[in-house]
């Protein structure tokens, strides 16, 4: 960054000094541009042709003092004057400049105005390279009984930055044969093409866009293309509760297996369009952990759930082993019934109700056992405390929980205040289970879980409780399936 920083005070330090001494004449040669460079000093003695919008730009040429007016793309962009002198001008490209792939119409060019004569320059500004999202195509019938993408069929291909598309074309996991679209249009806004499939379609490869900033891939296949999960809402979902699955190609779907104990079909599963997501309701809960299993026509894929040997405490038997328990202000399994109790639950749980204050509603267990199954070496930046959060409702004269927090104290050290807030969206629902997480780092100085569970001493040693900045808020919030995640 210095190098940077020195670079551009150069810079300037020769503008104003070549300012100053051409300010004797208002005219010189015939002005010409010679090339643009851009201001990273890396990158300072070559020249460019095309850039991204947004970006700093040295515009070199002879006789190009005194600039009046710049234009880029037939669009006037302002510039400091102090960095304009007879052989450079910089300037920032807007980031909103309308490019090319933008609209047609405009002339790809840098144009200067000067006291003494105009120039222009050939220069292409891009938005930035394509990406591609997701693609969706209808599966054909063959006369086997199976079904795949055929040649000359449509395809829609949803992305972004679809500009000014040189090329797009299917080809094999070696990407050395190319079979290109048959026909492609873009729409207006560069984020959806439909194209028509190629004479050849591989089994398995990718589909590529080539355009003028830059080439995007996806992963394509003949028949469905193979789905992969890469997260789930909760690794310990409430019965009743909705899920939500997170990851690639989740489409033509047959079925979710949950730890081979039961499944759900196909028309209890929402599925997004852009086949990122699917959604379903828990309808049962599974006996023993493992596996939660998608089913699709492309293959399988799997994602840990239920690992009960992780569980602390779900108050339904599956729980590490501890002395007693001590609570106030609880409700749930071990004090009183709630009054505005969860629409859903997995049977028992605890929750606090009331107005609360800056010491309000705790529950302490004592000599809390840990799980033996993390192995001792495990790096405790691997590990986290998840639980289940339920709120009844957004807490009265705040915000939407930005000065409620929890406080958890769990093997020796209490991490302060953890914001109640989705592991995944960040957000806090009212009225539907949601899971916080807690990174180990958050509750213990300790580098790894052998380390962490050395800590612990005896008493208490496993706290909930919660507090609130403003004394006198109502506020009923329910807990359930406190459990150690191992990251993988």
């Amino acid at each position: 960054m210095k190098i940077k920083y020195l670079f551009l005070l150069t810079l300037a330090i020769i503008a104003c000094s070549l300012v100053s001494c051409s300010d004797d004449s208002e005219s010189g040669g015939t002005p010409e541009i010679t090339g643009i460079r851009v201001t990273d000093p890396e990158k300072a003695d070559s020249l460019f042709t095309s850039v991204t919008r947004g970006n700093m730009i040295v515009i070199i040429g002879r006789n190009i003092n005194n600039v009046q007016k710049l234009y880029i793309n037939d669009q006037e962009v302002s510039f400091n004057s102090n960095y304009n002198t007879t052989t450079h001008l910089i300037t920032t490209i807007p980031a909103d400049l309308t490019v090319y792939g933008e609209d047609p119409s405009i002339h790809n060019e840098i144009r200067l105005e000067t006291t003494h004569g105009s120039c222009s320059y050939s220069f292409h500004v891009v938005a930035g390279e394509p990406v591609i999202d997701y693609y969706q195509v209808e599966l054909t019938e063959l006369p086997d009984g199976t079904f795949a993408v055929v040649p000359g069929q449509r395809i829609d291909i949803y992305g972004s930055l679809f500009h000014e598309i040189e090329n797009i074309y299917i080809t094999d996991m070696d990407t050395v044969v190319l079979h290109p679209m048959q026909s492609w249009e873009v729409n207006e806004t560069s984020d959806h093409i439909i194209a028509t499939t190629p004479d050849v379609i591989v089994d398995k490869g990718y589909l590529v866009i080539k355009a003028f900033a830059g080439t995007a891939y996806y992963g394509f296949a003949k028949g469905v293309a193979e789905p992969e999960i890469t997260d789930i809402s909760s690794d310990c979902p409430i019965l009743g509760s909705k899920v939500t699955i997170y990851g690639k190609n989740l489409l033509e779907v047959i079925d979710i297996d949950v730890c081979g104990e039961f499944s759900i079909p196909a028309e209890e599963i929402t599925v997004s369009p852009d086949q990122s997501r699917l959604t379903f309701i828990m309808p049962h809960l599974p006996e023993h952990g493992g596996k939660l299993t998608l089913r699709t026509m492309g293959g399988r894929a799997s994602i840990d759930v239920y690992n009960y040997d992780l569980m602390l405490l779900d108050y339904d038997g599956h729980e590490m082993q501890h002395s007693y328990g001590w609570y106030t202000s609880t409700v749930g399994k071990f004090n009183k019934a709630p009054t505005t109790p969860p629409d859903t639950h997995s049977g028992e749980y605890i929750g606090f109700e009331g107005q609360v204050g800056w010491w309000w509603g705790n529950a302490n267990y004592n000599s809390m056992t840990y799980p033996t199954t993390i192995p001792a070496a495990t790096q405790t930046s691997q590990i986290e405390l998840r639980f289940e959060v339920y709120l009844q409702h957004e807490v009265q004269n705040g915000g939407h929980f930005s000065i409620t927090y929890l406080d958890l104290n769990h093997h020796g050290r209490d991490d302060g205040e953890t914001p109640i807030a989705d592991r995944i969206t960040g957000e806090a629902p009212v009225g539907e289970w949601f899971t916080v997480a807690v990174p180990a780092s958050d509750l213990t100085t300790a580098s790894t879980y052998g380390e962490w569970c050395a800590l612990a001493g005896s008493g208490d040693n496993f706290l909930v409780y919660t507090r609130h900045s403003d004394i006198g808020h109502t506020f009923h919030i329910y807990f359930d399936n406190f459990r150690l995640y191992v990251k993988p």
